[in-house]
């Protein structure tokens, strides 16, 4: 039976620690700092929609675009059906004989990042809007978010997210889940720390034809967009009061899945984006957040590893006794 060593305990309370008192001051550091949210020009905004069998949550997710509080004038909808097995085509097109803004585009089925890509190809206005295809929107979340971006540096806004499915245990638990997640996020964009743009965000257009598009070799591309934009000089801010619904995984089976692939996410862009690893040149992202998601990946493969370890040691023992008692009756008896 192997241990867990007094080193590792302590390496993983002193972690904790200092994470907790990291966020602690930044609380304290920042909580007093107002973001300008005034509106001084609307810009035209196009709304890329990765659809793939999206049929469910389409139209909601269109109507919430075009209930927004924001000049109907200045929005356009490009639906990129990536290769639907489902109706999914049919209700947008139904859609468009309501709305003139909406734009159907149909490939064939090359994932996400490919689907907005290829959006990304026909954009023309000065901002993008990426939102995925089971995503509602609040009215007031598009007008903050372009109000935050006539920030110089600023190049990409995104915002608190709140399960819309709630039903079920898996779902209650990331209720509360994405609400701490909100919490820290909030704290890291005050310290242009932000490491993800997920499920609504939008983003300066120049950006993409200056850099290229998402990545499609990527499980998380959000991150590595994330990781690029800081990557390249320029910052991530989040929208707290102010949200976008979206539909969590309600089973174990696509919670597992979806944890999987955002580790595995991890792993990758991380590995991709070493360099920024330890570097001051990136502020608190490379000297405080990276390290601690490396650290953080190390114990928990040496504790995993001692788990594993200790199971077959344990195993191993219980058979030798069982083999030893064996042994003994047989004598015994003969």
């Amino acid at each position: 039976m192997f241990k867990v060593p007094a080193w590792l305990i302590f390496t993983i309370i002193f972690i904790g620690l200092f994470i907790a008192f990291f966020y602690l001051l930044t609380f304290f550091e920042t909580k007093k700092k107002k973001e300008k949210l005034d509106v001084k020009k609307f810009y035209d905004v196009t709304f890329i929609i990765p659809a793939y069998n999206a049929s469910t949550y389409i139209e909601k997710t269109i109507n919430s675009i075009m209930e927004l509080d924001y000049p109907k004038k200045k929005l356009k909808i490009f639906v990129v059906d990536d290769g639907s097995q489902d109706n999914t085509a049919e209700k947008v097109k139904k859609l468009m004989k309501k709305y003139t803004n909406i734009r159907l585009f149909k490939k064939r089925k090359e994932g996400k990042a490919a689907a907005l890509n290829f959006g990304i190809g026909k954009v023309k206005t000065e901002l993008i809007a990426v939102l995925d295809s089971d995503t509602i929107l609040q009215k007031d979340i598009l007008k903050k978010a372009v109000a935050l971006l006539s920030q110089k540096k600023i190049v990409a806004v995104t915002s608190r997210l709140v399960p819309l499915n709630k039903k079920g245990f898996f779902a209650r638990m990331q209720v509360v889940e994405y609400s701490l997640t909100s919490f820290f996020r909030k704290l890291l964009s005050n310290i242009n720390a932000l490491p993800i743009a997920p499920a609504f965000t939008v983003y300066k257009t120049f950006f993409f034809k200056k850099y290229g598009g998402f990545d499609r070799d990527n499980l998380t591309e959000d991150f590595e967009i994330a990781l690029r934009i800081h990557f390249y000089g320029y910052d991530i801010l989040y929208i707290l009061d102010s949200y976008a619904e979206t539909i969590v995984p309600s089973k174990f089976r696509q919670l597992y899945r979806q944890r999987v692939r955002w580790g595995y996410g991890t792993l990758y862009n991380i590995r991709k984006y070493k360099h920024m690893v330890f570097s001051l040149k990136y502020g608190d992202l490379g000297t405080f957040l990276l390290p601690n998601l490396v650290i953080g990946i190390i114990v928990i493969v040496l504790i995993l590893a001692i788990a594993i370890y200790n199971i077959i040691a344990v195993s191993y023992t219980h058979l030798r006794a069982h083999e030893t008692r064996h042994d003994l009756v047989c004598r015994l008896l003969l």
